[in-house]
């Protein structure tokens, strides 16, 4: 190369001395075991930024080239956020609303959660989703049937095997599920709300509560897990509006719960007659 091509050192920008302190002071508290964090972060970063590419190829390519970071591993927060988002927009949300905990999640998906926890309480929802919850048994702090029948009111009556303290129900969900089935709407699609309530769908993000701190759902940053929940945040997106269409309808239609109650009283009659 000629000299007059060589690049003078002139021409690569010194830091500053405020900037050459900060760096000496980096290499002073670098140890051992914050060497090993430095590395966590920088297989966290390698590990989104491989399916990051595979399922945003062209959003990848893109958002590397406006990285301006010196540090591999100081590129894990900005990776993060962006795919996050881009999940989020084409395959289901994800719950990023903290970042932080999105990377120490790692390699687990946040998913948020579409359902009720254990201890969650029914005073402001509707009724069909208060009486549904009841049925499942799940909730600490479901309606007592009592509660249900002055809501009702007196044209309508709950089962009165509920109200028999000595008595101990045995609900056979498919059972009720074939009876209502019997039935036109909404009486046919109430048990799918049951199903919904009691955490038995098959879908993560309605089966996992938050009861836990973080809900061991098995799904990591991997392109087939991600492939596998949009599938089921598909199915959970069609139940929720079955669900809404169900709880209006009963809304509308409340002598229908005179039907429903009538084929969970069958499941109590069969129940005793077989068991007697």
């Amino acid at each position: 190369m000629p000299p007059a091509c060589r690049p003078s050192a002139s021409d690569h920008p010194r830091p500053s001395l405020s900037q050459a302190v900060e760096y000496l002071k980096k290499q002073k508290d670098l140890t051992v075991a914050s060497a090993l964090d430095e590395l966590k972060a920088l297989d966290r970063s390698l590990g989104v930024t491989t399916v990051y590419q595979q399922c945003f190829p062209r959003h990848y390519t893109r958002h590397l080239g406006q990285l301006k970071i010196a540090q591999p591993w100081n590129m894990g927060e900005k990776i993060f956020e962006s795919f996050t988002e881009l999940v989020s927009r084409k395959y289901f949300p994800v719950n990023n609303w903290d970042l932080e905990w999105v990377i120490e999640s790692f390699p687990t998906i946040p998913i948020p959660l579409e359902n009720f926890d254990v201890e969650s309480e029914f005073e402001d929802v509707a009724l069909p989703i208060q009486i549904a919850a009841t049925m499942s048994g799940v909730y600490s702090y479901a309606p007592p049937w009592e509660a249900i029948q002055e809501s009702l009111g007196p044209t309508i009556t709950i089962p009165r095997c509920v109200l028999d303290r000595e008595h101990q129900c045995t609900f056979e969900f498919d059972l009720f599920a074939r009876l209502c089935q019997q039935h036109p709407l909404p009486v046919s699609t109430f048990p799918q709300v049951v199903q919904i309530l009691a955490h038995n769908t098959g879908t993560a993000f309605l089966d996992f509560s938050y009861d836990y701190e973080m809900p061991d759902h098995g799904y990591t940053w991997t392109h087939g897990d991600i492939l596998a929940l949009q599938r089921q945040w598909r199915t959970a997106r069609r139940l929720l509006r079955a669900m809404h269409r169900t709880v209006e309808q009963l809304k509308a239609r409340p002598q229908a719960w005179s039907a429903i109650f009538a084929c969970w009283d069958r499941i109590c009659r069969l129940h005793r007659r077989t068991s007697s």
